[in-house]
């Protein structure tokens, strides 16, 4: 039998808020397609991230309430989840990421 997956797809539409600061960390995001920005509680854009980078690992790994908030920028955003669980088990499992 084979184990359950642990990531799952999700989309966001432009201008779609995916977390804020301080929402309770629930994991990690790999960007499949799209941008998406990072802005500070007051509302000042820090960071833009694109495809094939990640975000929310942070606050995850550090179980801590996230710092800033992210939206999707300009279009529609595909990403990957990867729940805590499973972030924890690969940061333990490789020592590149580790």
């Amino acid at each position: 039998m084979s184990e359950p997956r642990s990531e799952k797809s999700v989309v966001w539409k432009s201008g779609e808020t995916i977390y804020k600061a301080g929402d309770k960390a629930n994991g990690a995001f790999i960007i499949l397609s799209g941008k998406v920005d990072i802005f500070t509680k007051e509302g000042l854009k820090l960071n833009q991230i694109g495809e094939r980078e990640i975000f929310g690992e942070s606050s995850t790994i550090l179980n801590a309430e996230r710092s800033v908030t992210a939206k999707a920028a300009g279009f529609e955003v595909r990403a990957i989840h990867i729940n805590t669980q499973n972030l924890k088990k690969l940061i333990k499992n490789n020592i590149a990421l580790g």
